[in-house]
Formats: structure tokens, C-alpha cells, sequence
């Protein structure tokens, strides 16, 4: 790595550092503002720390291109993800203060000088390709499934292979696929570069960028060796030491406990009932052993958690006898207490043990500690591993293991000393009651009631046609505008929504959905909840699938595709989609990131579900769905995604109860006014005066693949040679766009439709007509 990128890396650290310091003084300030009186300068502020962090991400994702060092690459993921997790909830407090999905910044951009090019989120290759193994492996079983099935029903092999070895490829209306007439150019004995314009590939940046990724892996391979030569001496050496010390600290606990309460802890294997679901901060105890209490406050330090017997003693790092002196006999005080008597206990408050900060801010100072730590300018140069880290992260690993190991252990040795105490004092011990597997059971199960395995479900759903081979799609296919007016038009009045452009559909997903599938470890905060669905509205060929297809390729994710004619051929009754609900759910987190891709999702919904749809029986996909989203867990990377045409058709409320965002993907007049001129300016024939603005006005309302195909129509290879001569004229696509009807209202029923009846369009024309 040369000085000029470690030092790129340092000041993207520096800035975040600064970023970290204004955004704690904003929590600690701003937000306790009265929101209503002060909404401009929160959301102001709000704003400005979200263009920074996410300026701030794409440049430290840039470093990672370029950096050879493993370990820093390492911490320049964990870094990352820290500051995706904070992009999200700030994105979520504007999206409250605006009460749109949408939160335009360009004010914010221009003010503080940031190409809105710098400013939209990059995601980073490194998920797609810690995939890529599994995905390619995934594409062969697939590959292998349909040849054995197109073998079964006797179908010809041959025909089969073509379509295999044919990967799904979307389509990217860019200047080299306008017009399919292009091949036939010889005939007029005209070469291809004279009519249309390409663009030369920079083979020197790809050279580089190959030789930097061959470095990274020989990088990486000296890591993988120095930590597993490492692992070895651990196991040799330190393993049964921390063992030891760990059972000794066990050991003094239960004395201790035993020495102020005469009784033994219990350590069950689920957490302690004084801790509630959410949060273990929070401690419920009865006024009887309040009067207790506050001694706590004084021995503890402000990192630490209480531990309450049971697993919850791993938790700490200092644990000290003085405080099980002072929990051990509010824990026998709380249990002696019946569950009944707490619930009718109206006495019975929650006291908030410790007030911690944020998860985030946590993982922020672990990130800015270990690079304090262990890197300076000298030790970034050094590409070689780094033999202190390495020891770090080897003793990290090992510490749940073996703590893990030594609480079996010592509840072994407990239990064994219960049963001696109560032989000693004349009691019958009773071994506690273990919960039973729902998987086993001392009766046989008959073949017939085993779960399927992962494989039959694969090949079910290959033969099914839900499951097919991965595609490559880029977020940048996705052609369109980001809007500029946005950020004024928001207080007008009479724009109940804030009007988004097509480009802006990039950014929303990536912030909503793609940072949820694309780290398990932001899904287990507390802080966090990423939606578990969304639908994509929009008319024919306007790119719903190109953009749900990118989401699987930059998180690296597996499709299954449900649509209702599958269901009704394969699952026609309720009992099958209830069996595949469970299917589904068992492969998704098997497999997971996984996206389930639902097709033409508004029909099942429609208050007249038109004679042609009847007979499918579209109300199992809305059974599917309902009991499909209930089986998902907020931890799981698993996301529904419904495709619409026409949801102003559905029934008011259903489609919300099932989709909770919705996205449109409604042309706009600036997107279809920029295609439609990289698309006549793609011919090299095509002079400047070209009349765009006609061409705009007429073709507007139209998806951008059909504009494609109606360009292609007219620019034949022989109407692109007389333009020299004949000046192109808006009354020549007439004839074309004949046969491509368009609905001239289309955009405000979509738009109608929102605002009516979807919550937050809902919310936000109340809003502006109070306003």
C-alpha cells in the first residue's frame, strides 16, 4: 500500500472521528429540542450528519479497493457497517420530520459543495463476492436439477443446454443496444462505427485493479496461515489456563452466593425472568427489595450490565465478589416470590439499573480503539499481519467458546451439589424439567412426517420454476434522474408529496433494504427495524424487475419468484401453502440473504378481481403472503418484494396490511427528457438541434424499454444515413407510437392512489393542507 492511500484512509478515519463528535452533541442537544417549534433546525442538522457519513462510507468503501493490508480491510468493514447503521437511523427521523419515504438533500448537497455523485450510496463489491462461491455453486445445482427433470418427462436435452448455458441478462437501454438493424448495416455497405458511437473500456484500470486483487489474496492467505498457526498455540497454551481461571471465578460465586443466601444459584438455560425481552438494562423488581438497590449504583462501572445468575454472569468482564454480595439476596428475595403475586403486585416499578448508550456508539469506539491501538502511518505501510491483532481476535473467539464450556461444566458440578445439599438436609431433590425438541420425541415418525431436507426443497422449487439461475444487475442499469426541485417544492403547499425522480429510487432502496440483507448483525439492535416487505409500483417495462434484480446482485442474495398461476398449478389448496410457507422459511434461513420476489402482487387484492385472474385463485398468494410475513423473525435477512401495475384497483387497506413501503417507478419528465436525448445523441449522425423538448412532451408517460423499442423502430440504419440531408422530425414517431398506447393520466392515479390511501401520503396531505 503507498503513503498516498494509507493516508486517504487516516483522514477518512479523521473525519469520521469528527462526524462521531458532532453527532454525539447533536443527540445530547438537538433532539431534546421541542420538536414542533424546532423542526427545521433538527431536521437541518439531521441532514447534514447524513450527507457526512454517507460521503464518508463511499470514501472509506473506495480505501478498500486499494488496500492490501487484510487487517485494515477487516476494520474498514466494521467501520462501515457502524456507519450504515447510523445512515439508517437518520434516514429514519427524516423520513418522520418529512413524512415521506423520500428526504431530499440537495439544499444540504449544494450548501456544503458535494456532488450528489460523492453523495449516493456505493455499495461494496466484498458482499457480492463472499457470496459469489455458494451463488456459483447454487447456479450448477440448479443447472443439474433441470437436466435430470428434462430427462424425467423426456424433453430434449439439447434444447434444454442452450437455455441453460444462456444466463439471464437484463436489459440496459444504453447506446449500443438501440436498434437490433444495426447487423444489418452491410447490406448499404456502411460500417457500424459510422453510425453509432461505443465507449472504449479503460483497459489500464482494469490491469491495476486485477493486480491489486491478486495482492489482497495473497494478503489474505498469509493471514488465514499466521491465524491458524496462532490458534494452535493458543490451544496448546492459554486454552486450559483461561479455562481454569474462568471455573475459579464460578467457583467463588457460588461460595459466595451459598455464604449470604444459604441456598445454591440456579443458572437455567433461557435468561432469568428479572430481565425483560427487549432490553437486560432493565431490571423488574417489587418494592420489597427496592430499599436494596441503590448501593449498585456505586459498584458498578458504566459499561457493565448486573448479572443475575444464570448465563448472565458471562456477560460481564469484572465481574467482583463485592456485588454478588450485594445481588445474591435480591435474586433469592425475587424468587421466592410467586409469579402470581407479581403479577397482581400493582407495587411492582422498573428501575433502570445502568443507562447505557446507543449499540452504535458502542461499535464506534471498539472501531476507533482498535485503530488507535494498532495502527499508525508506519505499521499501515507494513502489508504483513499484524501478530497483537491476531492475538486480539484469537482470544475474542475463544472467550464465548470457552465461557460457554466452563458454564457447562460448573452446572454440572452445581447440580451434583444440590442433590449432596439435599440428601445432607433431609430433601428430595427434583431435577429440573428440560425442554423437548418439537423434533424428538420417544415415539417413531413414519417417513411420511419427517421436515423435507434442503435438497428436496431446491429441487421443488427449480421444478416449480420459483427458483432459477442468478443474474448480474447493477443498481447503475437502473436509468433515471434524481430530482432537483425537490427540496422546494417540499413546502408547497399544493405538493402533498415530495415528487421524487426515477435516479432517486436507487438511494431509497439501497438506505431501506439493501443494508438490511446485507448485515445480520444491524438486525440483532434493538435500536434498528428494517421492513420485512415492500412493493414496487409501476407500468409495464418501467424496471421493477431490473431494480429487484440489482438488489440480489449487490447484496449477493437468492430469488425465489412466487406468482399466482404457479401456486394454483402446484399449491391449489390451503393445507399445500401452508406446507409451503414452512418450505419457504426453512430454505430462506438456510440460504439467507434471500428476496422473495412476488409477481403482479396488486391483482389478488383487487375489489373485482377481473374473470381471466379468477380462475387461478389469486386469494392464496394473499394467505401465502399473510402467513409469510407473520413466520419472519426481525433478525432474519429475508425481504418480500411485490410487483404492481394498477394498485389504485386493489381494496383500500389490504395491500398496506401486507406491504408496508411502497415505491413507484413512474417516469419523470427529466429522466425521459435526459434518455431521449442519450439515445438520439448515441448516433453519430444526429446534430445538436435535434428537437428533444417535442419528443419529451410526446413520448412522456411511457416506460423507458418502450421509448427504446419506438427509437429503435425509426432510426433504421437508413433514416440514420439521410439525416445529413433530412432533419429529424417529431411527426415521424407517430405512426410508431400508434401502436404503443398510453394512459395520459397515468402518473396521477399512482400518485392519487398514495395520497389517499397509503398512511404516510396520508399523513403528509393532512399535514400540508393544515399548512
Amino acid at each position: 500500500m503507498s503513503m498516498v492511500e494509507a493516508l486517504e484512509w487516516m483522514n477518512s478515519m479523521k473525519c469520521l472521528r469528527q462526524i462521531c463528535k458532532d453527532d454525539e452533541k447533536f443527540m445530547n442537544t438537538d433532539r431534546n429540542l421541542n420538536l414542533d417549534s424546532n423542526s427545521e433546525r433538527v431536521r437541518d442538522n439531521v441532514a447534514k450528519l447524513y450527507v457526512r457519513y454517507m460521503v464518508t462510507s463511499n470514501q472509506l468503501n473506495e480505501c478498500y479497493k486499494y488496500i492490501i493490508q487484510p487487517q485494515i480491510r477487516i476494520l474498514i468493514k466494521k467501520t462501515v457497517m457502524c456507519m450504515y447503521g447510523r445512515i439508517f437511523e437518520l434516514k429514519q427521523i427524516l423520513v418522520n420530520e418529512d413524512s415521506s419515504i423520500y428526504t431530499p438533500i440537495i439544499t444540504e448537497l449544494v450548501f456544503m459543495k458535494i456532488l450528489y455523485e460523492k453523495f449516493e450510496l456505493k455499495i461494496p463489491e466484498y458482499f457480492r463476492e463472499e457470496r459469489q462461491l455458494f451463488l456459483n455453486d447454487m447456479d450448477s445445482e440448479i443447472d443439474n436439477i433441470k437436466i435430470l427433470y428434462s430427462v424425467k418427462n423426456n424433453n430434449d436435452l439439447n434444447q434444454l443446454q442452450e437455455e441453460i448455458s444462456i444466463t439471464e441478462e437484463q436489459s440496459v437501454f444504453d447506446s449500443q443496444f438501440i436498434s437490433q438493424e444495426v447487423t444489418e448495416s452491410n447490406s448499404v455497405n456502411v460500417n457500424e462505427g459510422d453510425i453509432m458511437t461505443y465507449k472504449i473500456p479503460d483497459f489500464n484500470m482494469t490491469e491495476l485493479l486485477d493486480e491489486i486483487q491478486e495482492k489482497q489474496n495473497k494478503a489474505d492467505m498469509m493471514l488465514r496461515t499466521a491465524l491458524n498457526n496462532y490458534e494452535e498455540r493458543f490451544n496448546q497454551i492459554y486454552k486450559f489456563i483461561i479455562m481454569d481461571k474462568i471455573q475459579d471465578l464460578l467457583q467463588a460465586y457460588i461460595w459466595i452466593y451459598y455464604k449470604k443466601t444459604k441456598n445454591l444459584p440456579s443458572w437455567p438455560e433461557d435468561p432469568t425472568p428479572m430481565f425483560t425481552n427487549n432490553d437486560t438494562s432493565t431490571l423488574i423488581l417489587s418494592n420489597a427489595v427496592l430499599k436494596n438497590i441503590s448501593d449498585i449504583y456505586d459498584m458498578l462501572e458504566s459499561h457493565e450490565q448486573v448479572p443475575l445468575g444464570g448465563p448472565n454472569i458471562f456477560n460481564t468482564y469484572n465481574w467482583t465478589t463485592e456485588v454478588t454480595e450485594i445481588i445474591a439476596p435480591l435474586i433469592v428475595g425475587f424468587e421466592n416470590e410467586s409469579t402470581k403475586e407479581n403479577k397482581q403486585n400493582d407495587n411492582t416499578v422498573s428501575v433502570e439499573v445502568i443507562q447505557e448508550k446507543s449499540e452504535l456508539t458502542k461499535w464506534f469506539t471498539e472501531v476507533f480503539d482498535e485503530y488507535d491501538r494498532f495502527w499508525t502511518v508506519d505499521s499501515v505501510l507494513n502489508e504483513k499481519p499484524k501478530e497483537n491483532l491476531i492475538k486480539a481476535i484469537i482470544f475474542a473467539k475463544y472467550k464465548v467458546e470457552l465461557r460457554t464450556m466452563a458454564y457447562t461444566t460448573m452446572n454440572e458440578n452445581l447440580e451434583r451439589l444440590k442433590i449432596t445439599r439435599s440428601r445432607d438436609i433431609g430433601i428430595k431433590y427434583v431435577t429440573p424439567k428440560t425442554k423437548k425438541s418439537k423434533f424428538k420425541g420417544s415415539k417413531k415418525k413414519s417417513s411420511k412426517n419427517l421436515p423435507p431436507t434442503l435438497e428436496e426443497i431446491l429441487e421443488e422449487f427449480v421444478r416449480n420454476k420459483m427458483l432459477k439461475n442468478s443474474t448480474t444487475t447493477k443498481f447503475d442499469d437502473f436509468f433515471g434522474e434524481v430530482s432537483y426541485s425537490a427540496n422546494v417544492l417540499r413546502e408547497e403547499p399544493h405538493y402533498y408529496d415530495h415528487p421524487y425522480g426515477l435516479g432517486d429510487l436507487r438511494q431509497i432502496i439501497k438506505e431501506q433494504y439493501v443494508i438490511g440483507l446485507i448485515s445480520s448483525d444491524l438486525r440483532s439492535l434493538n435500536q434498528i427495524h428494517f421492513h420485512s416487505s415492500f412493493l414496487i409500483a409501476g407500468p409495464e417495462k418501467s424496471g421493477k424487475s431490473l431494480l429487484i434484480n440489482a438488489i440480489c446482485t449487490e447484496t449477493g442474495s437468492l430469488k425465489i419468484e412466487l406468482n399466482f398461476k404457479n401456486l394454483f398449478e402446484y399449491y391449489p389448496d390451503v393445507k399445500k401453502i401452508n406446507t409451503l410457507v414452512l418450505k419457504i422459511i426453512m430454505f430462506a434461513r438456510a440460504h439467507q440473504p434471500v428476496v422473495i420476489e412476488v409477481d403482479l402482487a396488486d391483482i389478488p387484492f383487487y375489489k373485482k378481481i377481473p374473470k381471466d385472474f379468477k380462475m387461478f385463485k389469486p386469494d392464496l398468494m394473499v394467505k401465502l403472503l399473510s402467513k409469510l410475513l407473520q413466520q419472519l423473525k426481525k433478525t432474519e435477512r429475508v425481504i418480500v418484494i411485490g410487483k404492481a401495475i394498477s394498485p389504485w384497483l386493489v381494496a383500500e387497506k389490504k395491500l398496506t396490511r401486507v406491504f408496508q413501503t411502497i415505491l413507484f417507478t413512474v417516469p419523470d419528465y427529466e429522466t425521459i427528457l435526459l434518455f431521449i436525448t442519450d439515445l438520439l445523441m448515441s448516433y453519430s449522425m444526429v446534430r445538436e438541434e435535434i428537437p428533444i423538448t417535442e419528443l419529451t412532451t410526446m413520448m412522456f408517460g411511457y416506460p423507458r424499454q418502450i421509448i427504446a423499442d419506438i427509437v429503435a423502430k425509426v432510426m433504421t440504419p437508413g433514416r440514420v444515413l439521410s439525416l445529413a440531408n433530412n432533419r429529424l422530425d417529431p411527426k415521424e414517431f407517430i405512426p410508431v407510437m400508434i401502436n404503443y398506447p398510453k394512459d395520459p393520466n397515468l402518473c396521477d392515479k399512482y400518485h392519487n392512489w398514495y395520497r389517499k390511501f397509503i398512511p404516510m401520503g396520508k399523513r403528509r396531505r393532512l399535514e400540508m393542507e393544515k399548512k
